[in-house]
């Protein structure tokens, strides 16, 4: 019994701490410019850019219609996609809300 018991603890500590560490989440940020459709680029990834004073970013969102913003100054609260940049394009954003200024 004792040799069974001393099997289960650290079984159920690896499995309690493997749980625990593939939650984590994308961090989110503010992100302000202006949001375009992409068009073409060489790049290939996200529905719209996010233009701002020093760089550019490519945006998708399932929640949101960024159609509806083009052409307008906005901050979009984002996270970022692993995996990118990737072929020399811009960093690559999931677009969780969007506010005008």
């Amino acid at each position: 019994m004792k040799f069974f018991s001393s099997l289960i603890s650290p079984a159920i500590f690896v499995l309690i701490t493997s749980c625990s560490s593939g939650s984590k989440q994308a961090a989110t940020a503010e992100y302000s410019g202006i949001i375009e459709p992409t068009g073409i680029s060489t790049y290939q990834y996200g529905s719209h850019t996010l233009k701002t004073r020093d760089t550019f970013y490519a945006l998708k969102s399932e929640a949101i219609k960024l159609e509806q913003f083009e052409g307008r100054s906005v901050t979009i609260k984002a996270k970022r996609i692993e995996g990118y940049p990737i072929e020399g394009g811009p960093e690559f954003l999931e677009v969780l809300q969007v506010s005008e200024y």
